[in-house]
């Protein structure tokens, strides 16, 4: 039992230092890999990030023909599989730190997407809303909706 907690917090550890990574990485470096990734990927790092200022930054970083789709997918997000952002989050920071050397929980998506917003500058949170705005289909455009009038109550 007592070999058993300790591998947990050494996971737990591990994936702490790996979030450590994605949010100390800077957000165009890190837009410009994660560029090459399935757009449900992004994602999930955004989520993960989606409590720092970090997250609205990473996604304005990104290239304006995966914004629509990035939006639409966290917008619609109601869960990740256990352990899947854990891993999804472990195995883009282990990428991050071979480039740089070598040269089902709750996710909330709209929560996820509000609390970016929140966390933003200014700027960044106006951006990232007007691109999401100019992109959007009807069901993104009422969740986008639904989105400003909550950040309007908070």
């Amino acid at each position: 039992m007592q070999t058993e907690n300790k591998m947990q917090t050494s996971v737990e550890e591990k994936h702490t230092e790996n979030l450590h990574v994605l949010e100390q990485t800077d957000p165009d470096d890190l837009a410009s890999y994660l560029a090459r990734e399935h757009p449900q990927t992004i994602v999930m790092i955004i989520v993960a990030l989606s409590h720092t200022g970090q997250a609205a930054r990473l996604f304005n970083a990104l290239p304006e023909d995966l914004k629509p789709d990035i939006t639409r997918r966290m917008l619609h997000l109601q869960s990740i599989p256990p352990g899947v952002q854990v891993e999804v989050v472990d195995v883009i920071a282990a990428a991050l730190r071979t480039q740089n050397s070598n040269g089902s929980l709750t996710a909330g998506g709209m929560q996820s997407f509000i609390r970016m917003l929140q966390s933003a500058e200014e700027k960044d949170a106006s951006t990232l809303l007007a691109s999401a705005e100019a992109h959007a289909e009807q069901s993104t455009s009422e969740l986008l909706l639904t989105v400003k009038k909550t950040l309007e109550k908070g």
